[in-house]
């Protein structure tokens, strides 16, 4: 792939959002590659439910709550993801990963078939989470050297989750694809997978969930949403942000209507004030988040006046009336850390939020306004949220937008 000269490579980031389809028709197996084994789909309800309960316990352990009174039978996600998928109008599927000893599991749920399975054999765990660390060191390091080392371990992990499934997608017209991953898997920036031509979010709109059970199934649209956007710069105990105001002054006003507060106004007290006074269904943070191994309470959002904790983020009401969507701008998480990977995947259900959109780890600050302005623009004009991420995502791997230094192009 060609890129722009002195071109700023995207962050690609990790974000939780409500879009669910199902499928109703016999499966599609494609062409299989030899050293995938497929397995029969008579059993794969149950091992969906097997996944779905065991990635729900973790989270309820992790957060100390219960997030869930009847688990979904699988026949019942397809007709949710049925009515979903005409209120979006887009082809959705759902693929489920988890990890074995020595092989990746596959189930994929499309709008137009039976799930099917697939099992990529000869892969060990140790090897997986091998490959995920060096793609995650290597994606920092582009960030902030323009080199293109992670393709190696970007296109073998596109070997081992999207290929095997590759001919159904094709088949069946899917644009949007929407990851349900156990351990090792919730951290992964999915759209910087490559098949040795293009990155995933090339073919397709992205999103993640932490479990299907857990997933919000109402679409609403966002054309006229408000939006409280927040942030502070300065820090005692943090590095400075300083392109915060510039990123909160060109969302509100500029780009969206609503209301912004910084630096010392950004506070606990006006965040849960600006949110009794009026709904806003869009709350944007320009703010340090930190993802730590340990409980939810060693993981913070930075606000002016305190941290605010991830175990004290439900009790700010984001779901009376529930927040469509929830960006943090500014996070870093604990690589290789189960219970950081929880509290990063698991915030928009702590937050009580139908949706968030987080970085996994910090870009600069000109690059993170150029993200998130691509996207606001991009979210008037698409009918997801995972489309006008996919948009803006695309502009700057086009060269449409790039970054020099501290200048945005």
């Amino acid at each position: 792939m060609k890129f722009a000269k002195s071109r700023f490579f995207p962050a690609i980031v990790c974000f939780c959002l409500t879009l669910l389809f199902c499928g109703l028709i016999a499966p599609v197996w494609g062409k299989t590659p030899p050293h995938l084994v497929a397995k029969s789909p008579s059993s794969l309800g149950e091992a969906i439910a097997a996944m779905e309960e065991d990635w729900t316990r973790e989270y309820e352990q992790y957060f100390s709550r219960e997030f869930l009174d009847e688990p979904m039978p699988v026949a019942e996600m397809s007709r949710a993801i049925a009515k979903l998928s005409q209120a979006s109008g887009q082809r959705i599927a759902v693929i489920w990963i988890k990890t074995k000893a020595d092989r990746l599991q596959l189930a994929l749920l499309t709008p137009d078939a039976q799930p099917i399975k697939r099992t990529t054999t000869g892969v060990s765990e140790q090897q997986l989470q091998q490959t995920l660390q060096s793609l995650h060191n290597n994606l920092v390091a582009v960030t902030r050297r323009h080199r293109t080392t992670y393709l190696e371990e970007a296109q073998q992990l596109y070997q081992w989750i999207i290929a095997p499934l590759e001919a159904t997608l094709q088949l069946q017209q899917i644009d949007t694809l929407i990851f349900c991953a156990g351990p090792g898997f919730r951290l992964l920036p999915y759209g910087v997978l490559h098949d040795g031509e293009q990155f995933l979010v090339e073919h397709y709109n992205l999103a993640t969930i932490p479990a299907f059970n857990l997933t919000s199934l109402q679409y609403n649209p966002l054309e006229n949403a408000q939006v409280l956007a927040m942030g502070a710069s300065e820090f005692s105990d943090l590095e400075p942000l300083p392109g915060v105001s510039a990123e909160v002054q060109t969302i509100v006003p500029n780009l969206w209507q609503g209301e912004s507060f910084l630096n010392e106004a950004f506070t606990l007290e006006q965040l849960q004030q600006q949110r009794q006074q009026y709904p806003f269904e869009i709350i944007h943070l320009a703010t340090h988040a930190v993802f730590n191994a340990g409980t939810p309470d060693q993981s913070y959002i930075q606000l002016s006046d305190r941290k605010l904790r991830l175990n004290e983020v439900d009790q700010l009401d984001l779901n009376q009336p529930p927040v469509e969507l929830l960006v943090l701008s500014a996070c870093e998480t604990a690589i290789g850390s189960q219970q950081a990977e929880l509290g990063f995947a698991g915030l928009a259900l702590q937050a009580g939020v139908k949706s968030a959109i987080a970085s996994l780890w910090r870009v600069s600050d000109v690059g993170s306004l150029a993200l998130m302005s691509e996207f606001y623009q991009n979210l008037r004009n698409t009918s997801t949220k995972a489309a006008a991420l996919r948009e803006a995502q695309l502009a700057m791997i086009r060269g449409d937008i790039h970054v020099e230094g501290d200048t945005l192009y």
